[in-house]
């Protein structure tokens, strides 16, 4: 069996792979503006599921509860939500494929300047530990050592920051498969954010029924 690196590895390429077909097969994105702007919808999306009032965090940097702050977008794939955030002070979005992505897709993934900086590391690789919000959508799955992950979302944040977390849960004894290599429970990641010096402030229905479901977390890194 592979080991936790080697299967890392093998579902970074399938990732890779996939959001090449997805961009230019499925959605037929040509270039760049395209991507931004169907990535800023998403992101208004995930935001609502986050049971936040809806309000137009794009631009505004006083209603907004983004509004001003320093954002760690980690795993953003192809491209932030945030690029286009202009009410954010600055972005820093983060993700290991970028380099493999941009190389591959060059026309959807050319990056723009302005608050959002774009870097191919993973989180320990980031030095900054002054961000007032770390977003985390749909990655630690895809991840291993996904506690080890966690624990440097709270070091990257300033005491009182905010973590965004949204997450594959799925039952009890599920072994993953080629995206999904980490597969753990609601109880495990609240567990986990306990440990990690998060205090949970709002989470989203758990729901142990189902084989798989999306599970969503705001958590405060304690003083």
């Amino acid at each position: 069996m592979a080991d936790a690196k080697e299967r890392w590895e093998l579902a970074q390429e399938h990732e890779a792979a996939w959001w090449a077909e997805y961009l230019e097969t499925e959605l037929g994105f040509t270039n760049h503006s395209q991507l931004a702007g169907f990535r800023l919808a998403e992101g208004r999306y995930w935001i609502t599921r986050f049971d936040f009032p809806w309000h137009d965090w794009r631009f505004s940097r006083e209603d907004s509860f983004f509004g001003g702050k320093k954002l760690l977008d980690l795993g953003c794939a192809v491209g932030s939500f945030f690029e286009l955030a202009t009410g954010l002070r600055k972005v820093v979005a983060i993700d290991p494929l970028l380099a493999t992505l941009a190389e591959n897709i060059k026309a959807v993934t050319t990056r723009k300047q302005g608050t959002c900086t774009y870097k191919s590391c993973v989180i320990q690789d980031i030095q900054e530990e002054d961000f007032d919000i770390v977003w985390c959508c749909n990655v630690l799955d895809h991840c291993a050592g996904w506690r080890d992950i966690l624990a440097h979302c709270a070091r990257v944040l300033n005491p009182g920051g905010t973590l965004l977390l949204a997450v594959d849960c799925r039952y009890q004894g599920h072994q993953g498969d080629k995206f999904h290599i980490s597969p753990f429970t609601a109880a495990e990641v609240l567990a986990a954010l306990d440990e990690a010096g998060f205090e949970v402030e709002w989470h989203s229905e758990i729901n142990d029924e189902a084989v798989q479901y999306n599970f969503r977390v705001r958590a405060v890194k304690k003083e």
